[in-house]
């Protein structure tokens, strides 16, 4: 249903009544009568007063973006509305005190109490507003400025009974919530605070704005405080999740990462990750989940969580092998210079998000070149992967050996033939079906822990378990690969996947991506010097690094890591590079070791903000 009908239905239910502003009661007068409409063509609450009325015009709109006029569905780019809502209606309504509420930003409609002080200020005092039907009833939204928001409100009375106001508020409500009958989408939410995350404002923030608003818009919420680290996995993995609609965090991206495992690993995960829809509150130090859903701010994050819209999230498998042990990830998975800088910096972690960049000049100092082989399972035409990563097989990697092993026959000592594709120029890759050429008894033993409840892999813990299975350990590397895989051997100087286009403010690791897409975004430097690399990091705030010859970008359904003891390195503490999944380090690229990443589609359900709209690969 578009945006117009839902408005027009809405309309339908009730013949709306004439209301009266009120703004000057602590004056004993009231503002002017006029008319309160829902204009169905712009998606938004409109009041202008009865014509003759000497009234300063006063428009609520964003000064800088249209976006805040962008009405539910269907969605037009910002950059194609460049008339904001309030200068379009200037050229048809006459210039008379006007004031423009975009539903998209509403939150909360309701009585308020005859008693009430006015104009109602936010947080709203204790009994100003109330359940109980009133002749008054007040709407409040929020007011986006850049990057920022602002909780707005008006409050008007209907002179004739307060059952006129009820009518004003269902059908607000049922405008604002079209696909749940006017009905709050996510009532009843666990959150869980950090209170030691990032800058360590979470709890400030959950105190002013999140906690007003959710009591306005009349969420229950049961919340949480981490005392630990690992505190909210366990909190996740034992919650009742028939109790809630919802799980959401106030912190930075390790606690989501630590909810999404906790969901993973409990013994009825399957049916978990389906009912329960997963929100986040930016309250760390990055913020990358909710960077990617353009919600730069909490006031603007709690306005997404209240107004519910879901939106399913592929998640990646991490696997280690030979321990068997398994992550779920929702951002990213990082080995070389990016793992490194994330999880160093943490040092600097008083800095704010500007730790990344004092830890990225510390580390291009020293920079480190880790050898290790890469196998691949690709979906990309050959066109496609010759523009983004060289022709296949002609380039050689920094020490010689060629960038991809093409073996004799189906089944080679490195690598085996080049990938069938599957991608096609528009919408999301089908997972590829089979078992990579085992037999079934092989399957079932992939990992060493196989009692582990949680999602299994398709594509890599076939391969990884008939290895395992034959001499418990990878010191030899494999002998050998299912069709359609890939193997490079190099010195890389960075590796990483992206789950979501940015992993910091500056850093657009896969620009193609999005959320439910059912690829992995694969990108490596080989071993570059510090003159070469700093050109290409400059280009990641855009994503333009990916054009550069020497990154090399592919999609891919999986991949398996194969760590190297470093050069000059007698002890494991020298074995490899981190390993960072989700900026967390869970490990090291250790010799005789791997580590095994593969797509699952569309595993979640996030909370998206009404105005969303991922960008078209």
């Amino acid at each position: 249903m578009s945006s117009e009908e839902q408005v027009n239905q809405a309309s339908a239910l009730a013949v709306l009544p004439t209301v009266t502003l009120l703004k000057h009661a602590e004056k004993g007068q009231p503002g002017p009568r006029g008319t309160l409409t829902l204009n169905a063509e712009h998606h938004a609450l409109v009041w202008v007063p009865e014509e003759g009325r000497k009234a300063r015009r006063k428009s609520f709109r964003n000064s800088t973006s249209s976006s805040i006029f962008t009405p539910i569905s269907p969605t037009p780019s910002a950059t194609s509305t460049s008339t904001s809502l309030s200068s379009r209606l200037r050229a048809s309504v006459r210039p008379v005190h006007m004031v423009v509420a975009p539903l998209t930003y509403i939150f909360a409609v309701r009585h308020v109490h005859p008693e009430a002080s006015l104009p109602l200020t936010f947080p709203v005092q204790e009994g100003s507003v109330t359940e109980e039907e009133t002749d008054r009833f007040a709407v409040f939204w929020v007011e986006r400025s850049k990057d920022q928001g602002h909780v707005k409100s008006l409050t008007f009375r209907t002179p004739s009974s307060p059952t006129d106001a009820a009518k004003w508020i269902r059908v607000i409500r049922r405008c604002i919530y079209p696909d749940t009958a006017g009905k709050l989408p996510l009532s009843r939410i666990y959150l869980i605070l950090n209170p030691f995350g990032g800058t360590k404002k979470a709890p400030k923030i959950w105190e002013s704005p999140v906690k007003p608003m959710f009591e306005l818009a009349g969420i229950q919420t049961t919340l949480t405080k981490t005392e630990r680290s690992g505190h909210a996995r366990e909190l996740t993995r034992d919650m009742d999740v028939d109790a809630y609609d919802a799980v959401v965090t106030i912190s930075g991206d390790g606690l989501i990462h630590e909810v999404m495992n906790g969901l993973c690993s409990r013994p009825d995960w399957e049916s978990a990750v389906k009912k329960l829809t997963v929100g986040a509150i930016a309250g760390g130090t990055v913020n990358a989940l909710p960077m990617n859903l353009d919600l730069p701010s909490p006031i603007l994050c709690a306005l997404s969580i209240i107004r519910g819209r879901k939106h399913p999230m592929d998640m990646h498998l991490v696997t280690h092998y030979p321990s068997g042990s398994r992550y779920v990830s929702h951002l990213m998975f990082s080995w070389g210079l990016v793992a490194d800088v994330d999880i160093e910096s943490e040092i600097y972690r008083w800095a704010g998000p500007a730790r990344l960049n004092v830890g990225l000049a510390a580390r291009l100092l020293n920079i480190r070149h880790y050898p290790g082989t890469l196998h691949y399972l690709t979906d990309e035409v050959s066109e496609s992967e010759s523009g983004d990563g060289g022709p296949a097989g002609s380039a050689p990697g920094s020490n010689g050996v060629p960038l991809l092993m093409e073996p004799s026959g189906s089944q080679g000592a490195s690598g085996v033939g080049s990938a069938s594709s599957q991608e096609a120029s528009n919408g999301p890759i089908e997972p590829r079906k089979g078992n990579g050429g085992l037999r079934e008894e092989e399957v079932e033993v992939a990992g060493i822990k196989p009692d582990l409840p949680g999602p299994r892999g398709q594509f890599t813990s076939p391969i990884l378990a008939r290895e395992l299975k034959k001499r418990k350990a990878l010191e030899d590397g494999f002998d050998g690969l299912p069709k359609g895989w890939k193997t490079v051997r190099s010195k890389f100087t960075f590796l990483g996947n992206g789950n979501l286009p940015r992993i910091s403010a500056d850093a657009m690791i896969a620009p193609s991506a999005q959320l439910s897409d059912g690829t992995l975004h694969l990108s490596w430097i080989e071993s570059i010097g510090l003159w070469k690399l700093v050109p290409i990091l400059l280009r990641m705030a855009d994503g333009s690094h990916t054009q550069d010859a020497r990154v090399h970008h592919h999609r891919v359904q999986a991949f398996i890591l194969e760590g190297q003891r470093l050069e000059g390195g007698p002890g494991p503490s020298k074995h490899g590079g981190i390993i960072n999944v989700d900026g967390e380090e869970v490990g090291r690229s250790c010799q005789g070791e791997a580590w095994a990443v593969e797509i699952l589609p569309s595993l979640v359900t996030i909370v998206v903000p009404p105005w969303f709209e991922e960008n078209q690969p």
